[in-house]
This record gives structure tokens, sequence and C-alpha cells, in this order.
């Protein structure tokens, strides 16, 4: 649970992480991330925030927050990294979605998410806000493994 300072509209009251960027912060962006046990390689994991900035944003006109998912064997080392690209544009004082997904490689135990916020060259304090992050994996069903196995084991006539 991130917990920041309540804005006038959290999407999602109480628990809003605010991200900071001061115009001496120059390339060193706020990173807040998470990292979770219990993956498993070929399963496809989704990752979701909400957004939204109350100050603006100066950086090349456009985003400066990125999303990553990141899978990690057993001693967390990274395996893959699933980037946003900077893309994420956080709505002027109105929530925005963004979601990025990726496939577990083998060998993958543990997933880690990342939200960053970066604006070299600004020149006033910028602000952030995240909201319902959410990472999510799909996992096949059995039955449905079970007949694409039968489905390959039949010949073709």
């Amino acid at each position: 649970m991130w917990n920041a300072p309540l804005i006038d509209n959290p999407l999602s009251n109480p628990t809003t992480l605010l991200q900071t960027q001061t115009p001496a912060d120059s390339w060193n962006p706020t990173v807040a991330y998470q990292i979770l046990s219990g993956a498993v390689g070929n399963d496809v994991y989704s990752f979701t925030v909400n957004a939204l900035t109350d100050t603006g944003l100066t950086w090349n006109g456009g985003s400066a927050a990125d999303l990553q998912i990141q899978f990690l064997n057993a001693s967390l080392g990274n395996i893959k990294t699933i980037d946003g690209g900077w893309g994420l544009a956080p709505g002027s004082n109105t929530w925005t979605s963004q979601t990025i997904s990726g496939v577990a490689p083998l060998g993958t135990v543990y997933v880690s998410t990342y939200i960053m916020f970066m604006d070299h060259g600004n020149l006033v304090n910028e602000n952030v806000y995240f909201d319902d992050a959410s990472l999510t994996a799909v996992v096949p069903e059995p039955s449905t493994l079970a007949l694409l196995s039968l489905g390959l084991a039949v010949p073709f006539y």
C-alpha cells in the first residue's frame, strides 16, 4: 500500500503514490517498485496503473513517466524486462490509465513492477500521482491445455 498526501480527487481514497521532480533532480528518476513471489514462466502478466498531474509536465512536451515489469529468477537476477517506453501521459487533473503486458520467461520466480517519473530540465516542481496499480497473471486453464495437446496429437488427414 502506498501512502501520499491526499489530492483533490484521489481515484481510490486514501492510497495514492506521489512522485515529485524538482529542478535540481537532473536525470534522477523517482522510482516505486514492488517484488512479488510465486511467478511462473509462460504466464502472461499485465501491469496497470492510473496517473494524473496537478502541476503539468514539461519534458519534451510529453510524458516523463514509465512503467516496467521485470521477471526475476530465484536469486533475484533479472531475466527479462518489459518497458513501457516513457509512454504514460498523466492527465492534467484527470486520471488516465495505461497497461503493459509480457510473457514470463521460463525460470521466472519473482515479478517486479516499477513506476518511474523523471523530468530533466524542468523549471518548477512537478507532481505525478499514481493510483490503483495492479499486476494480474493470465494462466491457461488445465482443460484448455489438455484440449490443445489432444488436438496436436491427432494426425492431419
